[in-house]
């Protein structure tokens, strides 16, 4: 049975590599276009927002370490104030508030974080629009 089967795969495949391309309608099919050639500033600025050491990179890098500052800075802020509230209790005295300068700069702390992180958001987003209106635009 093999034999019979290797020389009727040779003429098969003899006769699929001499006949040329067709389409569905028996016409040849159309070439793919030829992709764009681009400049190396073009390709610089497609690399802008992708890859190592890319500027969106380190946006997005700065965005993580930034939401991380402000998940530590708000567990300081709830521990000193509860350790505040107790040893104003231990004392005697449970209107005082013995750390509210640290509280404050901990909350001021957190504020300036929380906008660092808006700035960065809005950075990324611009960068992309820029991007793509730059690649787009003639």
């Amino acid at each position: 049975m093999k034999r019979f089967l290797v020389p009727i795969l040779c003429a098969l495949t003899l006769v699929t590599l001499t006949q040329p391309e067709m389409g569905a309608f028996g016409n040849k099919s159309p070439k793919a276009a030829p992709m764009p050639k681009f400049s190396r500033s073009e390709y610089m600025v497609m690399n802008l927002n992708k890859g190592p050491k890319s500027a969106g990179f380190f946006i997005s890098q700065s965005l993580k370490e930034t939401r991380d500052s402000i998940k530590t800075l708000d567990r300081a802020l709830r521990q000193v104030e509860q350790v505040d509230r107790e040893y104003a209790k231990s004392k005697g005295r449970p209107d005082d508030r013995y750390l509210a300068g640290s509280q404050d700069r901990i909350r001021e702390a957190l504020k300036a974080a929380q906008q660092l992180e808006q700035q960065l958001v809005a950075a990324r987003e611009e960068l992309k629009f820029g991007i793509q209106k730059s690649l787009v635009s003639p």
